[in-house]
């Protein structure tokens, strides 16, 4: 079994923390708070964590990218 193999059976996380939705989006962590913020950024608390649903993620993304290209 070749290492694509593997990373390939590594299920994606359903929510990520906001080390992994930085790297996810290329973004920094005072750029995801102002979005949060001004752009509504999808995100949820559980207690004082805060997370990102990945799908949501890139559900905002795509909803982005087609305003930018309209």
């Amino acid at each position: 079994m070749d290492n694509m193999s593997k990373e390939a059976q590594i299920p994606q996380p359903l929510l990520l923390n906001m080390a992994q939705a930085s790297q996810v989006l290329c973004l920094g962590k005072s750029k995801i708070y102002e979005l949060m913020e001004t752009e509504g950024l999808p995100h949820t608390k559980f207690g004082k964590s805060l997370r990102f649903p990945y799908a949501a993620l890139q559900q905002w993304v795509e909803q982005r990218l087609q305003q930018g290209a309209a």
